[in-house]
């Protein structure tokens, strides 16, 4: 994704919130649709 690793810890460690951008950015990254970085329930 081209982020730093400093970038991540602070995510991580929740000292800053991601922006919907950056999410996005997640999401294409892992070749997802946006809405499934949400999906906390087990679909089985």
């Amino acid at each position: 994704m081209g982020k730093d690793r400093q970038s991540y810890q602070r995510i991580e460690l929740e000292k800053v919130y991601p922006t919907i951008g950056y999410l996005l950015e997640v999401a294409n990254a892992l070749k997802i649709p946006f809405k499934e970085l949400f999906s906390f329930i087990d679909e089985e």
